[in-house]
């Protein structure tokens, strides 16, 4: 599926194209959590370059493998992240 997020150009305040590349596996979205969105996805590139988003902004990084879990469809799912995987709001 593709990303939820919204990134705008600084100079025209235009919605950029940069996260059309950006393919999410798992998202927070159909969850309703009040002004929070959560996504895992990966992408073959994605090299934003003078653009925004309207987010607060939180970023993990891994020096482990993490192992946790998400509730996706009524179901709780087993999500695995690995060093090298990249969270970012805003780029």
């Amino acid at each position: 599926m593709k990303s939820s997020l919204k990134f705008f150009d600084f100079d025209t305040n235009e919605v950029s194209d940069c996260g059309d590349v950006l393919v999410i596996e798992t998202s927070s979205e159909k969850l309703n959590w009040k002004g929070i969105l959560l996504e895992k996805g990966e992408s073959p590139h994605f090299f934003p370059n003078n653009v925004y988003t309207p987010y607060f902004y939180f970023a993990l990084a891994l020096e482990a493998d993490l192992q946790w879990k998400a509730s996706m469809d009524g179901q709780m799912k087993s999500l695995k992240t690995v060093p090298g995987d990249i969270w970012i709001n805003p780029p």
